[in-house]
Order: C-alpha cells, then sequence, then structure tokens
C-alpha cells in the first residue's frame, strides 16, 4: 500500500481537522477562562477598594465616638464635683437658718437639675459606648472578612 492513496489522504485531512478543531475549542476555553479570571480580578480589586473605604469611615466613626465619650466623661465629672460642691455648700450650713427654707428650695432645684443633667450625660454616654462596641465589632467584622476574602482569592487564582 501507499500512502499517497485518496483514502489514507482523507482520513489523515479528517482527523487534521478534528484536531484543528479541538485545538480551536481549547484556545477559546482558554481565552474564555482568562477573560472571567480578569473580571473576577477586576471585581475583587474594586470591592477591597470599597472595603478599604469602608474601615476607613469606620474607624474615623469610632475615633469621633471615643472623643464624644471622653468629653462625655469630663462633663459628668465636672457635674459630679459641681454637685458635691453645692452638697458640701449646703452641708456646711453657709445659709442661716432664716435663709436656709428659701435656700433648700434652691438646692434643692440645683441638686434636682443637677442629678437630672448627671442622669441624661450617663445615658448618652452609655448610649454612645454601645455605638461604638458596635462600630469595634463591624470593624472587627470587615477585618476578618478582608483576611478571608484575601486567602479565598488566592486560593482560587491557584486552582484556576
Amino acid at each position: 500500500r501507499s500512502l499517497g492513496t485518496t483514502d489514507d489522504t482523507a482520513t489523515l485531512d479528517s482527523r487534521v481537522g478534528e484536531l484543528q478543531v479541538q485545538l480551536d475549542r481549547a484556545h477559546a476555553q482558554i481565552l474564555t477562562a482568562d477573560m472571567v479570571r480578569k473580571e473576577l480580578e477586576d471585581t475583587l480589586e474594586a470591592e477591597q477598594y470599597t472595603w478599604e473605604l469602608r474601615v476607613q469611615d469606620q474607624e474615623r466613626q469610632i475615633g469621633e465616638l471615643q472623643a464624644d465619650c471622653q468629653e462625655l466623661s469630663r462633663e459628668v465629672e465636672s457635674t459630679r464635683a459641681q454637685w458635691k460642691e453645692a452638697e458640701d455648700s449646703w452641708l456646711r450650713g453657709k445659709t442661716t437658718p432664716r435663709s436656709l427654707a428659701g435656700g433648700a428650695k434652691d438646692n434643692d432645684d440645683t441638686t434636682s437639675q443637677l442629678q437630672q443633667k448627671i442622669d441624661a450625660l450617663e445615658r448618652e454616654r452609655a448610649e454612645l459606648q454601645g455605638c461604638l462596641d458596635e462600630a469595634l465589632k463591624e470593624l472587627e467584622a470587615v477585618d476578618e472578612e478582608l483576611k478571608t476574602n484575601g486567602g479565598s482569592t488566592t486560593q482560587g487564582a491557584a486552582v484556576e
């Protein structure tokens, strides 16, 4: 048999054609996979940037809340000091017995006002502390998610 027969040539041409189609398909799959990988990388990069902005915003908010808490703590301490001073003054009896009746009412009003202010400041401080705690938890969750996403992205890229 000679290699130049028409049947042999047609068989070889057919086989070469099949292999060329398979090669073209494989090449198309590679290009598609590369496009998907690039799209996923771009999406990941955008999400990381978004999370970084969120983390920065949360850190800024935490700083503001901490400053507010410190200011409220100072106000509470100042109010307590004023209250203690007013209470000591009243107990020392700086007022005469005659003015004590009128002064007692003023002191009661002042004491009541100071107590109300202290209560309001303590409630506000507790609320701000709760917000601060919540913001810290969110920041920790975001940080953990960034760590988790960073690790899974690396593994996902290696698999492809």
